[in-house]
């Protein structure tokens, strides 16, 4: 007599950090808690709102093409570097700097006056 055994497919637990963005089914998150049960996220929207996820939903939302993890979003070192190497905060900007980018704002400002008048 052959006995047949059926296992459940294995559910697998992420790892998602402090610092991470969820977003499922278009909606931004950030990870609050998690347990062996699932994720508790919050909402990145400034509402406040916080939604539990099964680690098995998880899986599911993931299976389906509904779930984007962006690894560090919300460090600062990840914001400046989303902006590219020529970027700078002005407020960090060496007199020069702040003087270019005056003289360059100007001409740019005297073009579109230009091509407003025709």
């Amino acid at each position: 007599m052959l006995m047949s055994l059926m296992f459940p497919p294995k559910t697998v637990k992420f790892a998602f950090g402090g610092h991470d963005q969820i977003t499922i089914s278009e909606i931004a998150y950030r990870p609050l808690s998690c347990n062996e049960v699932g994720y508790t996220f919050v909402r990145v929207d400034g509402t406040g709102v916080a939604e539990q996820f099964t680690h098995q939903k998880l899986n599911s939302l993931v299976a389906r093409g509904k779930l984007r993890h962006e690894r560090n979003k919300f460090l600062p070192e990840e914001a400046v570097r989303r902006w590219g190497p020529d970027s700078s905060v002005i407020a960090l900007q060496t007199d020069k700097q702040l003087e270019w980018s005056r003289e360059r704002s100007a001409f740019i400002e005297a073009f579109l006056e230009l091509e407003r008048d025709g």
